[in-house]
Protein backbone atom coordinates (compact mmCIF):
# COMPACT_ATOMS: atom_id res chain seq x y z
CA UNK A 1 0.00 0.00 0.00
CA UNK A 2 2.56 2.59 1.08
CA UNK A 3 6.21 2.60 0.28
CA UNK A 4 8.72 1.92 3.01
CA UNK A 5 11.41 4.40 3.93
CA UNK A 6 14.23 4.71 1.43
CA UNK A 7 17.25 5.28 3.62
CA UNK A 8 19.58 5.51 0.63
CA UNK A 9 17.50 8.08 -1.27
CA UNK A 10 18.91 11.59 -1.48
CA UNK A 11 16.42 14.46 -1.50
CA UNK A 12 16.35 15.84 -5.02
CA UNK A 13 17.87 12.64 -6.45
CA UNK A 14 21.51 11.77 -6.92
CA UNK A 15 23.81 9.31 -5.17
CA UNK A 16 23.34 9.14 -1.39
CA UNK A 17 27.01 8.59 -0.51
CA UNK A 18 27.99 12.17 -1.31
CA UNK A 19 28.06 15.54 0.43
CA UNK A 20 24.30 16.06 0.20
CA UNK A 21 23.23 19.66 -0.36
CA UNK A 22 19.48 18.99 -0.17
CA UNK A 23 17.33 17.24 2.42
CA UNK A 24 13.72 16.78 3.44
CA UNK A 25 12.43 19.41 5.87
CA UNK A 26 10.66 17.06 8.29
CA UNK A 27 13.67 14.73 8.45
CA UNK A 28 15.78 17.72 9.46
CA UNK A 29 13.26 18.77 12.11
CA UNK A 30 13.20 15.31 13.67
CA UNK A 31 17.00 15.02 13.67
CA UNK A 32 17.18 18.37 15.48
CA UNK A 33 14.54 17.23 18.00
CA UNK A 34 16.43 14.00 18.66
CA UNK A 35 19.68 15.94 19.15
CA UNK A 36 18.06 18.36 21.60
CA UNK A 37 16.53 15.44 23.51
CA UNK A 38 19.90 13.68 23.80
CA UNK A 39 21.69 16.90 24.80
CA UNK A 40 19.05 17.57 27.48
CA UNK A 41 19.54 14.03 28.78
CA UNK A 42 23.33 14.59 28.85
CA UNK A 43 22.84 17.80 30.81
CA UNK A 44 20.51 16.06 33.27
CA UNK A 45 22.97 13.18 33.74
CA UNK A 46 26.10 15.30 34.08
CA UNK A 47 25.95 15.74 37.87
CA UNK A 48 25.13 12.13 38.73
CA UNK A 49 26.72 10.17 35.90
CA UNK A 50 29.36 12.15 34.00
CA UNK A 51 30.42 9.12 31.97
CA UNK A 52 26.87 8.59 30.71
CA UNK A 53 26.68 12.27 29.84
CA UNK A 54 30.00 11.96 28.00
CA UNK A 55 28.73 8.98 26.00
CA UNK A 56 25.67 10.99 24.94
CA UNK A 57 27.83 14.01 24.03
CA UNK A 58 30.14 11.79 22.03
CA UNK A 59 27.25 10.14 20.21
CA UNK A 60 25.60 13.46 19.32
CA UNK A 61 28.96 14.94 18.26
CA UNK A 62 29.91 12.03 16.01
CA UNK A 63 26.39 11.78 14.59
CA UNK A 64 26.33 15.52 13.84
CA UNK A 65 29.70 15.19 12.09
CA UNK A 66 28.40 12.26 10.02
CA UNK A 67 25.28 14.30 9.18
CA UNK A 68 27.48 17.16 7.97
CA UNK A 69 29.54 14.83 5.79
CA UNK A 70 26.82 12.53 4.44
CA UNK A 71 23.42 14.03 5.29
CA UNK A 72 20.60 11.92 6.75
CA UNK A 73 21.98 8.71 5.24
CA UNK A 74 22.43 5.26 6.82
CA UNK A 75 25.86 6.47 7.99
CA UNK A 76 24.19 8.95 10.37
CA UNK A 77 22.22 7.02 13.03
CA UNK A 78 19.90 9.90 13.94
CA UNK A 79 19.46 10.80 10.27
CA UNK A 80 18.54 7.21 9.40
CA UNK A 81 16.15 6.98 12.36
CA UNK A 82 14.50 10.29 11.46
CA UNK A 83 14.16 9.26 7.82
CA UNK A 84 12.55 5.96 8.81
CA UNK A 85 10.13 7.63 11.23
CA UNK A 86 8.88 10.45 8.99
CA UNK A 87 9.33 8.98 5.52
CA UNK A 88 5.64 9.09 4.64
CA UNK A 89 5.51 12.77 5.67
CA UNK A 90 9.08 13.77 4.87
CA UNK A 91 8.21 17.30 3.76
CA UNK A 92 9.58 19.47 1.00
CA UNK A 93 13.16 19.52 -0.22
CA UNK A 94 15.26 22.27 1.37
CA UNK A 95 18.89 23.35 1.18
CA UNK A 96 21.06 21.49 3.66
CA UNK A 97 23.95 23.97 3.67
CA UNK A 98 22.89 26.27 6.56
CA UNK A 99 21.86 23.29 8.67
CA UNK A 100 25.11 21.47 7.98
CA UNK A 101 26.98 24.56 9.16
CA UNK A 102 24.94 24.59 12.38
CA UNK A 103 25.33 20.84 12.92
CA UNK A 104 29.07 21.26 12.31
CA UNK A 105 29.16 23.71 15.21
CA UNK A 106 27.23 21.16 17.31
CA UNK A 107 29.81 18.50 16.43
CA UNK A 108 32.70 20.77 17.39
CA UNK A 109 31.00 21.82 20.63
CA UNK A 110 30.06 18.32 21.71
CA UNK A 111 33.41 16.77 20.89
CA UNK A 112 35.35 19.68 22.43
CA UNK A 113 33.31 19.39 25.64
CA UNK A 114 33.95 15.68 25.63
CA UNK A 115 37.70 16.28 25.36
CA UNK A 116 37.61 18.91 28.13
CA UNK A 117 35.61 16.68 30.45
CA UNK A 118 38.32 14.02 30.54
CA UNK A 119 41.42 16.17 30.22
CA UNK A 120 41.93 15.87 33.96
CA UNK A 121 41.48 18.53 36.58
CA UNK A 122 38.99 21.34 36.37
CA UNK A 123 35.40 21.39 37.46
CA UNK A 124 34.16 19.48 34.40
CA UNK A 125 36.73 16.75 35.01
CA UNK A 126 34.22 14.19 36.25
CA UNK A 127 36.03 11.14 37.60
CA UNK A 128 39.71 12.03 37.45
CA UNK A 129 40.84 8.77 39.01
CA UNK A 130 42.12 10.37 42.24
CA UNK A 131 40.15 8.02 44.48
CA UNK A 132 38.27 10.69 46.44
CA UNK A 133 35.38 9.51 48.60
Amino acid sequence: RGEGPKLCYQAGGGPWLTFQTLLFGNVLRLVALLQVTLLAAALALHATSPRSAAVLLGFVGVDALLFVLFGPSPLSPLGALATALVWRRRGSVVSAVPYKFTFGLYAIGCLANLACAYRGGGEAGGDDGEGGE
